[in-house]
Order: structure tokens, then C-alpha cells, then sequence
């Protein structure tokens, strides 16, 4: 019994889409004080991982926090389909309050799906993969 479950989970045409993402950042905004977007340095190539389950982030971006502060975790709006975007939103309610969105476009027609990943001002773009 237990090998036909495991078969099954193997077989899973949902199962890649389930467990997260791949990506990689390329570049990333903030506003002037013109209110224009400008470039700010990242240095490139930098890789972070996405559950779609949990939202949380790993690698060079992380959206959670437990600390003696709290525990501060991502909410998943949405996991994403053919028609709708994956969103994660955490908010560090905190004395100085923070809030961070994750957006991927999971129906993009591409193997290479764009993200845009937003802490209070800052803007960071890239590409994702599902894993």
C-alpha cells in the first residue's frame, strides 16, 4: 500500500508546480526622491527558492522571521494557475512596520516565469522556474 502511494505522488502532473520555485534576481528599483525608479546594486546572480505552500523564501531573498520579535511568516494569497499570479504578502508589524509581497507570473507562456518580490519601497525583478 505504501508503494502505490508513493507511485502515485511520482505520477503527479501537479506535483513540480506544488513544490516551489527557482530564481534568480536580475535587477532591482527603489524611488528617487523625484519619485523616479533608479537602479540600486545588487551585484546579479543572486538565486533564492519559493515554496508555494508556505511562501517562505530561501537564499538571497527571505520573507520570514521568528526572533524575539515574533514569528513572522508569509501569507499565500494565491498559488498561481493558468490565469492568476502566485502572491505572498508578510507584514512584520513590528515598531517599524515592514511589508513585502511576492508576486510570480505562473501563467506566463514560458518556461522562465517573471517575479516581482517588494520590501516597503524596494523593487527586485527576475525570472523563476518551477521546481
Amino acid at each position: 500500500m505504501m508503494l502505490m502511494s508513493t507511485v502515485g505522488w511520482a505520477g503527479s502532473a501537479f506535483l513540480p508546480q506544488d513544490k516551489g520555485y527557482s530564481c534568480l534576481i536580475v535587477i532591482g528599483y527603489m524611488p528617487n526622491d523625484d519619485g523616479k525608479l533608479v537602479e540600486f546594486p545588487l551585484g546579479g546572480g543572486y538565486e533564492f527558492t519559493i515554496d508555494r505552500g508556505t511562501g517562505r523564501t530561501i537564499g538571497a531573498l527571505s520573507n520570514y522571521a521568528t526572533n524575539t520579535l515574533g514569528d513572522f511568516q508569509p501569507t499565500v494569497l494565491h498559488r498561481g494557475n493558468k490565469e492568476q499570479y502566485f502572491k505572498a504578502v508578510t507584514i512584520y508589524p513590528t515598531q517599524q512596520p515592514l511589508v513585502e509581497t511576492l508576486i510570480v507570473e505562473e501563467f506566463a507562456g514560458t518556461k522562465e516565469k517573471p517575479f516581482v518580490f517588494t520590501r516597503n519601497a524596494k523593487i527586485i525583478t527576475g525570472t523563476c522556474e518551477n521546481i
